[in-house]
C-alpha cells in the first residue's frame, strides 16, 4: 500500500478477457498503468458502453 492509501498490483496472466472484465468492475476507482494494450482495451470497452447510452 502506498502512503496515500492507493494500492498498486502487479501480476501475470494468460487471460486478458477476464482481466478486462475485472478491471471494469472496479471503475471508476481503478487505473491501468500498463501494459498499454490492456489500458487500450479497457478504454475501448468503456467507450463502447457509452455509445450504447
Amino acid at each position: 500500500m502506498r502512503r496515500d492509501g492507493r494500492v498498486e498490483m502487479r501480476f501475470e496472466t494468460t487471460g486478458r478477457k477476464q482481466v478486462v472484465r475485472w478491471v471494469l468492475s472496479w471503475m471508476p476507482d481503478v487505473k491501468v498503468l500498463s501494459p498499454k494494450s490492456l489500458r487500450d482495451r479497457v478504454c475501448e470497452k468503456l467507450e463502447a458502453g457509452l455509445r450504447l447510452q
